[in-house]
């Protein structure tokens, strides 16, 4: 494939070059030499971005991932077709506001809601306890609004695919019974709005008794804050590709995937000082160098030259060589006397041991040998 002729010196896209009777592949960019989505149209039909905007856009519910298996399930890149690459921006915009929730609820003193017509100790805990007795046979109930409740709820579960407990029960008396419209989203499936509210601090406030009869139990009810998203897509034409006539040859060059075996040497060595770091006898080699560990590596070496280990493939095979610093009075002596005739004895809380420079946590007299000098250090 090749830009030219298909572009100014602004880099635009040029359309008087696009000949008729192809193919044009839009294809929607999605980051450094990745592809989205991409739909098909007439190579004549593309005169303009607006053009090409217009053709995916009315593509897009169809648009197909952009690989090897869809574009050959479509027949292939052929001569003769253009591609026009596209980047596509999503803006969204929010806007927040905070409303005050009055909840009630039209109830019926029978059923055991309340213990007078006019409400008299009813309350919301009360209330869900009738939905529970009454919810397998709502029609069962003898108070109209009662019976009202309880299938009203039941559908506001069943159509938000909530389960039933008493916050979701609170939830529907405070929102759901208020008319109030709930999380929404788009024909994306992008949220355009979200309802946030503590609702399981709703609780039951008062009574009103009605006139017609009937009474409401009225709510203490949080505050809700609403936020609502517009979306805004913004579709930039980038550039444009046609294919050329004559034959491009791909060449794919693999690197021999190699094994080798490293071997990892360890070794112990005992350090005798006193507390202020001086040397009061020669170190003694508890176990002179000898392999720890044998590492198999698979590996290659890629077009830069550099090896690639497969560490998926690395086998470690450890050697099980133990070591033990305390074995006899030479390597562990209670007592040693300097040049100057001073003697010192062993302080065992002192003891340390080093991996590599590296103090380790405890010390450690006895052990398997590791890769790297080992030091155990008696003071």
């Amino acid at each position: 494939m090749t830009p030219e002729g298909l572009s100014n010196a602004e880099g635009k896209i040029t359309y008087d070059t696009v000949k008729a009777g192809g193919k044009a592949w839009i294809v929607e960019q999605t980051g450094k030499g990745t592809y989205g989505k991409y739909v098909q149209a007439d190579s004549g039909a593309i005169t303009s971005d607006d053009k090409m905007v217009e053709a995916f856009k009315a593509g897009e519910a169809a648009a197909k991932d952009f690989n090897s298996a869809n574009v050959t399930a479509d027949g292939g890149i052929k001569e003769g077709d253009y591609v026009f690459v596209l980047e596509k921006n999503t803006y969204v915009t929010a806007n927040t506001e905070s409303q005050a929730l009055t909840g009630s609820i039209p109830l019926s003193s029978s059923d055991n809601v309340a213990d007078d017509v006019d409400g008299t100790g009813a309350t919301l805990n009360r209330t869900y306890a009738m939905v529970q007795k009454f919810k397998a046979a709502p029609d069962t109930l003898t108070g109209v609004e009662n019976k009202t409740l309880v299938k009203g709820y039941l559908a506001y579960l069943q159509g938000k695919g909530l389960e039933d407990n008493l916050l979701n029960f609170k939830r529907y008396v405070s929102i759901g019974l208020a008319g109030i419209a709930e999380d929404q989203v788009d024909a994306k499936g992008r949220p355009t709005r979200d309802l946030t509210a503590d609702t399981s601090s709703v609780s039951d406030s008062d009574t009103l008794e009605l006139e017609d009869g009937g009474f409401l139990l009225r709510l203490n009810a949080p505050s809700l804050d609403v936020e609502e998203y517009s979306y805004r897509d913004e579709i930039t034409p980038l550039r444009a590709y046609r294919v050329a006539s004559g034959t491009t040859t791909i060449t794919y060059t693999y690197a021999e995937e190699k094994t080798r075996e490293v071997e990892k040497k360890g070794s112990v060595v005992v350090n005798y000082q006193t507390t202020d770091g001086v040397e009061l006898k020669a170190p003694y080699t508890d176990t002179p160098e000898t392999v720890a560990e044998v590492v198999t590596e698979h590996y290659y070496v890629n077009a830069d030259g550099q090896e690639v280990v497969l560490e998926d493939k690395t086998v470690r095979t450890p050697k099980n060589v133990t070591y033990n610093t305390k074995e006899n009075e030479t390597e562990k002596p209670q007592k040693l006397t300097d040049a100057a005739g001073n003697v010192y004895y062993l302080n065992e809380a002192n003891t340390k041991t080093a991996l590599n420079d590296q103090e380790t946590t405890s010390p450690a007299e006895t052990g398997t040998v590791v890769e790297g000098v080992t030091k155990v250090t008696y003071i």
